[in-house]
């Protein structure tokens, strides 16, 4: 009926309601928000462990850049300013 209309949408209208009942309603809502949000936290936590690893995993060590400095690959030195004509 009504209250689900209005929950749907993001409100909760329990006008008409006893308030027996709408203490019921606006717990059942909260608990049912709950249980939803526990499980969207435990999924975006495992995404973000997960990216943390492969970043681990792939972004070079600073032994590594030192390495590979000293062998010549690369230069993390500034590049020289152009000459201003």
């Amino acid at each position: 009926g009504g209250v689900a209309k209005s929950a749907a949408r993001g409100t909760l209208d329990l006008s008409g309601l006893s308030p027996e009942v709408q203490t019921g309603v606006k717990d059942a809502y909260a608990t049912a928000f709950m249980k939803g949000f526990h499980p969207a936290l435990v999924f975006g936590g495992s995404v973000l462990l997960i990216a943390a690893i492969i970043a681990n995993r792939y972004i070079p060590g600073r032994d590594t850049v030192r390495a590979a400095e000293a062998a010549g690959l690369v230069s993390h030195q500034p590049a020289a300013a152009p000459a201003s004509a």
